[in-house]
């Protein structure tokens, strides 16, 4: 066994080279998931904040169907006064 300061060619004397690919895979999966587990929750809100500003997403010429959809006629009857201003 050569002696090396590179710890990768210390595991690869040790383990073997198809031990020290599984490991580096490993480890690199292991990086990528924190990463994507802590920076994910800042990506939200840099796009949030960016469509804010207009700079991605979103199409302006969508409209928007704003309209109660009810499934019995109590709710739709509440729907109704609530719009009419008579809810109180």
């Amino acid at each position: 066994m050569a002696l090396s300061t590179n710890p990768f060619a210390v595991l690869q004397e040790l383990f073997g080279p198809r031990c020290v690919m599984i490991f580096c895979c490993c480890f690199c999966l292991c990086v990528f998931f924190v990463l994507w587990f802590y920076l994910g929750m800042y990506y939200v809100n840099i796009y949030t904040e960016l469509e804010a500003f207009g700079l991605v997403g979103g199409d302006d010429d969508v409209e928007v169907d704003d309209t109660v959809a009810a499934d019995d006629a109590a709710t739709d009857d509440a729907a109704r006064r609530m719009l009419r201003g008579d809810w109180m």
